[in-house]
C-alpha cells in the first residue's frame, strides 16, 4: 500500500503548518534573535516559544521572488504530506536599514535541535538510512516539479532524539525554484538530481509522482494567486501556475517511471 505521509514533524509543528497553510501573510510581531551566517544573512526570530528564520535577510536586486517561492513550496508540500517546514509571509514595514528586505518569509524551526543531514547521518541505523531513501526519493519528485535544482545535503535537516528513535527530516531553502528557473509557460526544465548518498526508492518516488499528477489545478491556482503582488508580480503568478499545472503530467516521463 502506498505510503500516506513522508512527514515526521511534531503535533505542534503540524498544527502550525495547518494554520499557516490556510493563510498567505501574518501580521504577528516577531522578536529579533540574531543572524545566521550565509549568503542571505537570514534573521533568527521568535514568537513566544516558537522559533523561526526570516528569509531573505539581505535585500537583493535580482528580482528573484525568494519569499514567495518559499511559501508556495511549503504549502504545496503540506498538501502532499512532504517534510518542508511551515512558512508564512511577513511585511516588516519600513526599515531603517536599506540593506534589509521588507517583504520576507518566516520559516518555522521544524525541530528544537536540528542538525544537518551530514552531521546526523553518522549515527543512522539501517532503518534510518532506509527512511532517508524513501523520503529523499519522494522529495526528488517534488523538487523536480517545482524545478528546485540548487540542492545539496545542507538543505536537509535531521533530528534523531536517540539512536533507537524514529528519524525526522526537513527539507529547506526553495528560493531558487519556480519563476527563478522558468522563463516561459511549459518550460522544458528537466529533473532534479539526487544529492544525498542513498539509493533511490522507486516505489516512494512513484507514489509521489502519482500524487502530484492528481494535484487539483484549482488548489494550485489558490496557493499561488493569493500571494500579494509585493512578493510575487502578476506575470510571475501566471508563469508559476501554468508550469505547475503542465509539469505535473510530465514527471513520470522525466524519471522514466510510466
Amino acid at each position: 500500500m502506498p505510503r500516506e505521509s513522508f512527514r515526521a514533524f511534531s503535533p505542534e509543528v503540524e498544527a502550525l503548518a495547518q494554520a499557516w497553510s490556510a493563510n498567505a501573510v501574518t501580521a504577528e510581531q516577531w522578536k529579533h534573535e540574531g543572524y545566521f551566517l550565509g549568503e542571505s544573512v537570514a534573521v533568527k526570530v521568535s514568537l513566544g516559544a516558537l522559533m523561526g528564520v526570516i528569509k531573505p535577510g539581505r535585500k537583493k536586486f535580482d528580482r528573484i521572488c525568494r519569499a514567495a517561492h518559499e511559501k508556495i513550496a511549503s504549502d504545496l508540500a503540506f498538501e502532499l504530506h512532504l517534510p518542508v517546514p511551515p512558512v508564512i509571509l511577513l511585511d516588516l514595514g519600513e526599515l531603517k536599514d536599506i540593506n534589509r528586505e521588507r517583504y520576507v518569509a518566516v520559516s518555522a524551526f521544524p525541530f528544537a535541535q536540528p542538525s544537518s543531514w551530514a552531521q546526523a547521518s553518522a549515527a543512522f541505523s539501517d532503518e534510518h538510512t532506509t527512511e532517508t531513501s524513501q523520503v529523499m526519493s519522494a522529495m526528488l519528485g517534488f523538487e523536480t516539479w517545482v524545478s528546485c535544482n540548487d540542492r545539496k545535503d545542507a538543505h536537509v535537516l535531521a533530528y534523531l532524539p536517540a539512536p533507537d528513535q524514529p528519524l525526522q527530516l526537513a527539507f529547506i531553502d526553495y528560493a531558487f525554484s519556480m519563476s527563478q528557473v522558468w522563463k516561459v509557460e511549459n518550460d522544458p526544465a528537466g529533473r532534479t538530481g539526487a544529492y544525498l548518498p542513498v539509493q533511490r526508492d522507486d516505489d516512494a518516488l512513484r507514489t509521489m509522482l502519482d500524487r502530484i499528477s492528481q494535484f487539483d489545478d484549482g488548489k494550485i491556482d489558490t496557493i499561488v494567486s493569493r500571494i500579494p503582488a509585493e512578493y510575487l508580480p502578476a506575470e510571475k503568478k501566471t508563469l508559476i501556475v501554468a508550469n505547475l499545472q503542465s509539469r505535473k503530467q510530465r514527471l513520470h516521463t522525466l524519471f522514466g517511471l510510466q
